[in-house]
């Protein structure tokens, strides 16, 4: 049958399976291409998939080399470097705040290597094993709530808060309020941060939130509002609150009453999830990869913060050598939404689409991915360094939470485990690949047994 052809990065990639059986000019005789496999489909086509709520592999066509870059991105090389450099000037005082979870101060996990199949070199960073947290949001979390306290020591008089712990920060600190939209994992990280410092932190807590993260957050002494609606609407609730007694980050430091970490808009988070690329190469380094090997990374994604800050950190280090994956819901793909919207639409700026603009609830098991717009910051720094986003099936991320479980010993949420639904649709032969495992150690212990793990779908 005649075919449509496309032409992206001098390979071949077709709109449906099927044998060659007549070639445009200028194309290889059909027997060097005895089948073609499933590739990048026209925009349309994967948009109608994503309609349909059906599990897709979508390549991104606007990925460009790293020579080609766009240099207007707001971020470079030099801010990863002075991120690096805060986050690891500000270990003395995680470790004061946190003697016993994270004794060193460096917000770090293992990677650890799997088995892999025909040929690959498996690895899990497992972020799910991150200090005190136990979830990639605390890289992000961390890193802004230690830099405003910094800010607020400072604006009141303490001079340059080297010790952010004493009593009188403290004082300093109860006096004022940090708050946050999440569907879980980034409410419990600046919560767990910002209660240690002695901010009162009030958390927005999206309908897909778990009760045990409520119930963790509370007993840390935060306090939780449960909002009926989805985490878009939820952070439009925190941001009017806060918006309502304080209008910049310089007032904020200054002391206004409500300091708002914006998982949507926030610089600080995106920096302080970067940095985990550095921890990631020297990982690399030590297992003995190649830095100028073909590495694919595998990365859970919700607003689009935390994957597209680690995303961002890897192609400023490794350039081409990385490939970077994110893997949504079906029924949550925000960011694939918006990177095929603009494609479709070569609208000019605004806000992403929200995926009720296309039929979708949003309703997942994978509470930390639902998620139904993306970020307005991490959309345009993604669109050329995207490799492409899989998405994946509620059954698939419980079959794979089980998997991660029962094969390798590793305690994880489904959320984390939509990277292994993304490693195992995307896999290459004798490929290195890297699953990051972003969140689930803190999970309850009745949620790890059996082999839905306890994990069901908000209604």
């Amino acid at each position: 049958p005649r075919i449509d052809w496309i032409l992206l990065d001098d390979s071949l990639t077709f709109t449906r399976v099927a044998r060659i059986e007549e070639a445009p000019d200028g194309v290889p005789p059909s027997d060097h291409f005895p089948v073609i496999c499933e590739g990048v489909r026209s925009h349309a086509e994967s948009l109608e998939m994503l309609r349909r709520g059906e599990p897709q592999v979508w390549r991104n066509p606007a990925r460009v080399t790293t020579a080609g870059r766009d240099e207007a991105s707001p971020f470079g090389r030099d801010d990863l470097r002075v991120a690096g450099e805060r986050f690891r000037r500000l270990a003395t005082t995680i470790s004061k705040l946190f003697p016993e979870e994270c004794p060193s101060g460096r917000i770090v996990s293992p990677l650890r290597q799997l088995d892999g199949e025909s040929g690959a070199t498996v690895f899990a960073k497992c972020d799910n094993e991150l200090p005190v947290a136990g979830s990639i949001k605390a890289r992000g979390a961390f890193y802004e709530v230690l830099l405003h306290a910094e800010r607020v020591a400072s604006a009141g008089g303490l001079g340059h808060p080297d010790d952010l712990v004493s009593d009188g920060a403290r004082k300093l600190f109860a006096q004022r309020t940090i708050s946050v939209a999440s569907t879980g994992n980034l409410g419990v990280s600046v919560g767990l941060a910002g209660r240690a410092l002695g901010f009162r932190v009030v958390v927005y807590m999206s309908r897909e939130a778990r009760d045990w993260k409520k119930r963790l957050l509370r007993e840390s002494g935060a306090e939780v509002i449960e909002c009926d609606d989805d985490y878009s609407a939820a952070v439009v609730e925190a941001r009017e609150a806060a918006d309502a007694t304080s209008t910049s980050d310089d007032d904020a430091a200054a002391g206004a009453e409500i300091y708002f970490v914006d998982d949507e808009e926030s610089p600080h988070l995106f920096m302080g999830y970067a940095c985990a690329a550095e921890e990631l190469a020297t990982q690399l380094n030590e297992a003995g990869v190649p830095s100028t090997g073909s590495i694919s990374v595998y990365l859970p994604c919700g607003v689009g913060g935390g994957p597209g800050g680690v995303a961002f950190g890897l192609k400023t280090l490794l350039g081409d050598a990385v490939k970077c994956w994110f893997v949504e819901p079906v029924s949550a793909p925000c960011f694939l939404l918006a990177m095929l919207s603009d494609r479709l639409t070569r609208g000019g700026p605004g806000r992403p689409p929200h995926i009720r603009s296309v039929g979708l609830d949003g309703h997942t098991v994978a509470d930390g991915l639902a998620v139904g717009a993306a970020s307005p910051l991490v959309l345009p720094i993604m669109r050329p360094l995207l490799h492409g986003v899989v998405t994946t099936t509620d059954d698939a991320m419980i079959r794979a939470t089980h998997e991660a479980k029962q094969r390798y010993g590793l305690k994880v949420e489904p959320s984390a485990a939509a990277a292994i639904c993304a490693r195992n649709a995307v896999a290459e032969a004798g490929a290195i690949e890297v699953i990051w495992l972003t969140g689930g150690s803190l999970a309850p212990p009745e949620m790890i047994t059996g082999k839905t793990q306890g994990w069901t779908r908000p209604v």
